[in-house]
């Protein structure tokens, strides 16, 4: 048997998700990595998945990782650029976690006032058949066979300052 994965959203506002996070490219990747990224610069996306059963999940799990701007309503599913991840979870012991690196690294750019969200689904691929694309309405549903996280970002728009 399998257990159930999770990404834990965030507390208090669900969109707030410690479990997900980026790091510049050639920084170590340790939680809870940066705050606001610079828009032009590649980062790492990490996301902790949790199996808090006590069966263990050897396989059969996905991760999707994707940006977006935010927006309620059903999650767009983006176009491949805005794809981050979307590969199997390795085995994760009974009451454990991983730490799973996005196959891509992700450059933000300036957009929508900076606000921008990085979306994490891990789903049971068998159960589901396909990846998932569930509603935003104001949380972020989760069932036995899908859990979704979100993490707001501000990114940072640097300027260059006067030439001498």
């Amino acid at each position: 048997m399998s257990g159930i994965l999770t990404v834990e959203k965030g507390s208090p506002h669900w969109w707030l998700s410690k479990s997900i996070w980026v790091t510049p490219v050639g920084d170590p990747t340790t939680s809870p990595g940066t705050g606001n990224p610079v828009a032009g610069k590649a980062y790492n996306v990490s996301v902790i998945v949790n199996d808090l059963y006590s069966d263990p999940v050897n396989s059969g799990w996905n991760l999707f990782v994707c940006w977006v701007i935010p927006t309620a309503g059903p999650i767009p599913v983006p176009p491949a650029a805005q794809i981050l991840n979307n590969i199997p979870i390795p085995p994760v012991a009974a009451m454990g976690f991983v730490q799973v690196e996005t196959a891509d690294t992700w450059t933000p750019v300036f957009e929508n006032g900076g606000h921008e969200c990085l979306i994490a689904v891990a789903y049971n691929a068998g159960a589901v058949g396909g990846l998932p694309v569930p509603t935003l309405d104001g949380n972020a549903p989760s069932s036995d066979v899908f859990s979704i996280a979100q993490k707001n970002l501000g990114v940072v728009q640097v300027k260059k300052g006067p030439k001498k």
